[in-house]
């Protein structure tokens, strides 16, 4: 991963109104699945830890055992939205507990595919994962 991308976009995350909640003057820390602490104040360093229950009530993990769908993860390995460390914990969390869960983390990409290839791969992964599993319910 090129951090010199990530710490130069940081800044315009700052201004992006759908990253104001994860660019705040606060940084997150999360737990793993065996729920060791994990450094995601590494992405910003500087920040304090303001409102941490607000944070943490708010968190996906906090809710993520409760998700009985199977979930298919398809992202960037440069996604600086949602990093690639913290789709890990939610597949490890999830397998942990016997969900059905894929991931695929396609390289050179951030959030959103723009090589050919991985959008291809993508929409085909997509609708075999979609044909499998919602042919059950139907």
């Amino acid at each position: 991963m090129e951090w010199t991308k990530i710490n130069k976009a940081i800044p315009a995350m700052k201004n992006d109104p759908l990253m104001s909640s994860r660019t705040s003057d606060s940084h997150l820390s999360s737990r793993s699945a065996t729920g060791s602490e994990l450094p995601i104040s590494r992405f910003f360093p500087s920040r304090d830890v303001k409102d941490r229950a607000v944070y943490e009530s708010r968190s996906p993990l906090k809710y993520i055992r409760n998700e009985t769908a199977p979930l298919l993860v398809l992202q960037g390995e440069n996604d600086i939205r949602v990093p690639r460390e913290e789709a890990e914990q939610v597949v490890s969390i999830l397998k942990a507990e016997g969900r059905i869960v894929d991931a695929v983390f396609y390289p050179e990409e951030g959030h959103g595919f723009v090589k050919r290839e991985h959008q291809r791969d993508e929409l085909t992964r997509s609708v075999a994962w979609l044909q499998k599993y919602l042919q059950k319910v139907q």
